[in-house]
Order: C-alpha cells, then structure tokens, then sequence
C-alpha cells in the first residue's frame, strides 16, 4: 500500500515500540502486521518459516522517526515480541520492515585458509578472515556422520548473511558459540543475501 502522508498514518494506527540498533533503542511508533510475508524474501528464511521455526511480521514505520537506516540484524520490539529486521524497502513515504521473531543472529567471521611460506621453502595453510558482520544461524536435525572411520556428532546448521560472495564450500564461519565448517552457499546478489549450509564438528563446540 502507498501511503502519501506517514505520520498522520502512524498517529491514526501504529503503536509504542523500540527500534534497537548498535546495542542503542530508540522509541518510536510502528504498525505490525505479524504473519504477513513479503516479495523477496530470501529463500532459507522462507524455508525455516514453513517449517513452523519462525513467526514473520511486516513494520510500516515513519522513515524521519528511525534512529538509523534499516539493516539486516537490528531489533524491533513491540509488546512482548522481539522482532530482529531481515529485510527494508519503501513504500511511498513509508519504510517497510521484513520482520522474524524466532532467528538467532550471531556476530560472526568468514574465514578461508590461503597458502603461506613456512619460512623454510615450502607452504602451509593459514585461515584469512574476509568478511565480518552478523548472520542468523538455525540447526538442522541433529545427526550423526561417520568420519575417520568412527561415530561422532555432526549438527547441521543453515542461516544467511548480507551478500558475502566469496563465502563458498571450505570456508569456516566462526559464531561465539562454535565453528561451522561451510559445505555450500548461493548468492542472491539481486536482493543481497547469501544462504549457506554447514557443520559444527563436535569435536570443536566450546
């Protein structure tokens, strides 16, 4: 819907709420319309939501009341509802907020390993960080792989990111909580995401 004067819309409908960015709240007025999908949303995120893990949501908010442009990873919290922002576009005057409640957004680091000099004419490997920023991250079923020629546990994980395009199969996203061995990935560079899927080796959880 187009809405060509967004406060007076806001004063008629919205509701308290605050919008959280960089660990900073600001309150501001929002109208959430909470089951409501939208064009473009990246596909993980739609898998995870037909799959009854998350619960999506659409903000209709005053652009001049945001405390910051809208990226992936901020809050938004109304009621009793932690909403984190997936996605943001505009709609006359208005901006509009992809919402999910029910993601776990980590901070996390892209590595890769790149061939360096051991000092002694030969090489070795050595991971090189590329990228740094959030990413949600959701588990699989859990499972078991045998490797080397025993059982251990293997928990499958899948998420996205901001578009990373060298993030690709071999990398390692390193999250707080344990390191994902990634097995692959896709790029959307029309609508900047990049899906993954990984495994946390047992072996390596804090």
């Amino acid at each position: 819907m187009l809405i060509d004067d967004p406060q007076a819309f806001v004063g008629a409908f919205a509701s308290p709420a605050t919008y959280t960015a960089s660990g900073a709240g600001a309150p501001i007025q929002a109208i959430v319309e909470a089951g409501a999908t939208w064009d473009g949303i990246n596909s993980s995120l739609r898998d995870t939501y037909n799959h009854g893990q998350v619960r999506l949501a659409m903000a209709w908010v005053d652009p001049a009341s945001l405390p910051t442009t809208p990226v992936f990873g901020h809050t938004l919290e109304q009621g009793d509802v932690t909403w984190t922002v997936q996605d943001a576009w505009s709609e006359g005057d208005m901006c509009v907020l992809g919402l999910a409640s029910g993601v776990f957004v980590v901070d996390v680091t892209v590595q890769r390993d790149t061939e360096v000099s051991d000092g002694s004419l030969g090489h070795t490997q050595s991971p090189v960080s590329i990228w740094s920023g959030k990413a949600a991250v959701h588990g699989l079923s859990g499972k078991e792989r045998r490797l080397a020629a025993r059982e251990i546990g293997v928990g499958y994980r899948a998420g996205w990111m901001p578009a990373c395009p060298a993030l690709a199969a071999g990398c390692r996203i390193v999250t707080p909580q344990e390191v994902l061995h990634v097995t692959n990935a896709y790029t959307d560079h029309a609508r900047g995401w990049t899906v993954f899927e990984a495994e946390a080796r047992q072996e390596e959880q804090n």
